[in-house]
């Protein structure tokens, strides 16, 4: 089982967009979740440092430029989602990623207080 961390570039991001009103407070995440498609799109336009800012978790035994390095999407690109940080939320707490879990908690906090 891969062994994530939090990575701090999403939290920063998703903390900003949060604050700018950048957000989705209603809808199923499995629904707004970018396709495998959505994200070749995305890294063919962007770098991984890019896409790595759009996920709360990091492995750090994978390759910078491999997607099994990166974990708990809090958005699609554009906005962060309520339901991925409600996912995440629990997800990471099943698998034992505390650090992924506070980070969740930090963020759906500061939507709550929006």
């Amino acid at each position: 089982m891969p062994d994530f961390g939090e990575n701090d570039i999403a939290i920063r991001l998703a903390r900003r967009l949060i604050a700018s009103g950048q957000v989705v407070l209603a809808g199923d995440w499995a629904a707004a979740r970018p396709s495998p498609e959505a994200q070749d799109a995305f890294l063919e336009a962007n770098s991984w440092e890019e896409y790595s800012a759009w996920h709360l978790g990091v492995d750090d035994d994978e390759q910078y430029d491999a997607r099994e390095r990166y974990g708990f999407p809090v958005g699609d690109f554009q906005r962060v989602h309520q339901s991925a940080l409600v996912h995440a939320l629990i997800t990471a707490e099943r698998d034992g990623h505390a650090e992924v879990k506070r980070a969740a908690e930090d963020l759906l906090g500061r939507l709550a207080g929006r």
